[in-house]
């Protein structure tokens, strides 16, 4: 759903940037090593520190950016 991602890219990066946090791994081919899910798309992040990885994720702003 690519207009739903914009979305969700729209509210999620201003507060990526507030938080300093860091693309490590964006998109390219994915395979499932231990079942279950099969995403489409996969982004892995770095912030410098667990406080606020959970900042950034419980924040309001994300939580908007989740439910897109």
């Amino acid at each position: 759903m690519p207009a739903r991602f914009e979305e969700y890219r729209r509210l999620a990066a201003p507060w990526m940037v507030k938080l300093k946090a860091k693309v490590l791994v964006r998109g390219g081919a994915l395979a499932s090593t231990s079942g279950g899910r099969s995403p489409k798309r996969l982004v892995v992040l770095e912030f410098e520190s667990m406080e606020q990885a959970r900042k950034w994720y419980d924040s309001p702003e994300y939580r908007e950016a989740r439910h897109a």
